[in-house]
């Protein structure tokens, strides 16, 4: 996925929040409707307390709702409620004949769409988190406020003593929590370029203030498509790397013309380093490690099998909201550093 693509993607999130919570509102309306059947307004038993006034009763319907004192400020209609922070409640209702699960204030307002299939109060340190869970696996992250803390989703996000551990189908970043907000402390990110596995640790917290887990795993990607395009020759894949100069993207020893096969066999180191300024752009550089094996004829026209370690660079140039664009990439190394034979 390019980075145009991305934003799109992160603008639709946001727009897919607003909308549901139109919808949620209008669902919840009807559904309740047909649910009456009792008093929404007569409190028959307090379930919780909040300790600032506010409790949560069930009705004559045997639904619940939220008074202050004897005054009701939201009805009882709601399948289940419980107390969350900045006066808010965890609320689950009938949504188009399954039981969905989102967030209302005390007044009844719907402040986090109801389209989830339960939220968890997630704590570390003195940062709570919520994580809301959609039915296809993924899952929101919302602040104490419930605002949306990221715009992406997770496949899990988990609390390891002062600190988050979210994850994704390509790695884990671990966020410390320092005053009620977070602080990226490290990325691991896994993938394959080529055929070859590998994973990029980062632990720089100069570098990691600056980076987001999306910018990392783009740059990763990029790498990996610049190594197979390095083999392989394959410009479709330059497509998908940058859309820029396709020139200042090598390919392995293109005029070695003595080699037979070149293949990929291992991603032996990968890392991810800040290399300065251009015109006040911030500019990264990707480098790995790859070993290389070969198959050549050497001057007698021998074919010999060579092996070697050769350190691939790509250069990246970060723009506006966190786009990456991939600058240039290539090998440290012109022709290999074929081994002296003892018979030539």
């Amino acid at each position: 996925m390019n980075n145009r693509t991305r934003l799109v993607v992160s603008l639709m999130f946001a727009a897919v929040i607003i909308l549901a919570a139109a919808i949620t509102r209008f669902y919840v309306g009807s559904s309740n409707d047909d649910d009456s059947g009792g008093d929404s307004d007569a409190i028959v038993r307090i379930a919780a307390v909040d300790g600032t006034g506010y409790s949560i009763f069930i009705g004559e319907n045997d639904l619940f709702g939220i008074a202050e004192a004897d005054k009701i400020t939201a009805a009882a209609e709601w399948l289940a409620l419980s107390f969350a922070e900045d006066n808010r409640c965890i609320a689950q209702t009938r949504v188009g004949g399954s039981t969905k699960t989102g967030c209302i204030d005390y007044e009844g307002n719907v402040v986090v769409p109801l389209v989830y299939s339960d939220i968890k109060r997630v704590s570390a340190g003195n940062t709570v988190l919520y994580t809301a869970s959609a039915e296809d696996g993924s899952v929101v992250v919302y602040d104490r406020s419930f605002t949306p803390k990221f715009s992406r989703t997770w496949i899990s996000c988990t609390a390891d003593d002062d600190e988050f551990v979210f994850t994704d189908e390509k790695g884990e970043y671990r966020y410390s929590s320092v005053y009620d907000d977070l602080l990226f402390k490290s990325a691991s990110v896994r993938g394959e370029a080529a055929e070859c596995p590998y994973q990029l640790n980062v632990y720089s917290r100069v570098l990691l203030s600056k980076l987001t887990p999306l910018m990392i795993e783009t740059m990763t990607d990029k790498t990996a498509c610049y190594i197979s395009y390095a083999f392989s020759g394959d410009e479709e894949l330059l497509g998908e790397l940058t859309s820029g100069a396709v020139q200042d993207f090598g390919t392995v020893f293109p005029d070695s013309t003595e080699i037979v096969r070149k293949r990929p066999v291992k991603i032996k180191e990968i890392h991810l380093y800040a290399t300065g300024t251009e015109n006040g752009i911030p500019r990264y550089e990707v480098s790995a490690d790859v070993e290389i094996e070969l198959t050549y004829t050497d001057e007698e026209n021998i074919l010999r099998l060579h092996k070697g370690v050769y350190k691939a660079a790509v250069l990246f140039s970060a723009g506006s909201e966190g786009s990456i664009t991939a600058v240039s990439g290539g090998f440290d190394a012109d022709v290999p550093d074929y081994p002296v034979h003892a018979d030539s």
